[in-house]
């Protein structure tokens, strides 16, 4: 019997948030000049899906390193005592602990990351001995592009990991930061990776196509799975809604799942990635073996992370409620989709 629904493996950061109250236009890729009103200190990283996953009801280990300062301790006990979320497996090192200073508008970010602690997070016999204790239903990763330890040689640790993991029936989900244009670390660890979600910005890299729909068929065809019998799912995120693919080797069921609760003006974008991704995984999680047989309802998935993305960047995790109550509201608000719409 698991004892761990999720172990959320990798960047631990610490967010420094600078809202802004005005802007000049970018002139020539010159920086913004601001002016901020306001300046938070909040958790980023991996930590976000943990805590939301958690505020669901399900049962959440954060898996990394954060430094022996007061941000890596006051990380570490913040997630123990305020989310329940098990901190078993950071460890704390003789390194700062990585964060990011994020601009933020009322529909863009500009975010600068600094790694140090994350720098050299790696892997090794004492998580696979967390894992194999916990027996968590999925591990996933995030983010490709800033583990530097784990990216090197088109992403082998992170194939490894899941290569590890997999044997034991354990789920794999990455994610991965926005890159400028080098997406190598994916080279590997999505051939082994069940459930993958990107933005559109980051699609388009990957794949050099324009539509989520062509994104999304590219990528599946680029990175085609080491077990290609079994099933996986991949989507691009948009504002309004998520493109998602789920299928194995006989083909691909498709379409895009809109969201109805999709606002022009949202408090604070940070975290919506991270929200989605526990949405649909809470859903996947409850629902192993229709993903495993072929008949996964992803349409329900989908609405699930897109309600739970909305509410994180509309009134904060806070808000967030349990499972049930966040999918009876989800399926409630469903609507038509459109199979192979080429949004």
């Amino acid at each position: 019997m698991n004892s761990l629904d999720c172990i959320c493996f990798g960047s631990i950061i610490l967010d420094y948030r600078k809202r802004l109250t005005s802007q000049k236009e970018k002139i020539d890729n010159q920086p913004l000049e601001l002016v901020y009103d306001k300046l938070d200190f909040t958790i980023g990283g991996i930590s976000i899906l943990a805590i939301v996953l958690s505020r669901m009801g399900f049962k959440v280990a954060v898996a990394g390193q954060a430094g022996k300062d007061i941000p890596g301790y006051g990380i570490k006990t913040f997630l123990e005592n305020n989310h329940g979320v098990n901190t078993e497996a950071v460890r704390l090192i003789d390194e700062p602990t990585s964060h990011s200073i994020i601009n933020l508008t009322s529909t863009e970010r500009y975010i600068k990351h600094n790694i140090g602690a994350n720098m050299t997070l790696d892997w090794d016999d004492a998580t696979m001995a967390f894992i194999r204790k916990t027996k968590p239903a999925l591990l996933t990763v995030g983010y490709a592009g800033l583990l530097p330890e784990m990216d090197r040689d088109n992403g082998e640790k992170i194939a490894d990991l899941f290569a590890s993991v997999k044997k034991s029936g354990v789920k794999t989900a990455l994610d991965t930061h926005t890159m400028n244009d080098d997406y190598s670390m994916l080279v590997k660890p999505l051939r082994r990776t069940d459930i993958f979600f990107c933005n559109a910005t980051e699609g388009k890299q990957i794949s050099g196509r324009n539509n989520p729909r062509e994104m999304l068929m590219a990528i599946i065809e680029s990175f085609p799975a080491d077990d290609a019998d079994k099933y996986r799912i991949m989507g691009i995120t948009l504002p309004d809604g998520v493109y998602i693919a789920y299928g194995n080797i006989n083909g691909y069921n498709s379409g895009f799942v809109p969201s109805p609760w999709h606002t022009e003006k949202p408090h604070d974008l940070t975290g919506a990635g991270d929200a989605f991704r526990a949405g649909f995984y809470a859903y996947l999680i409850k629902n192993m073996s229709s993903f495993d047989n072929g008949t996964f309802t992803w349409q329900d998935a989908g609405m699930l992370g897109n309600l739970t993305a909305s509410i994180m960047i509309t009134q904060g995790y806070e808000s967030i409620r349990q499972y049930p109550n966040m999918l009876t509201l989800a399926c409630y608000q469903k609507s038509q989709f459109a199979p192979d719409a080429g949004k």
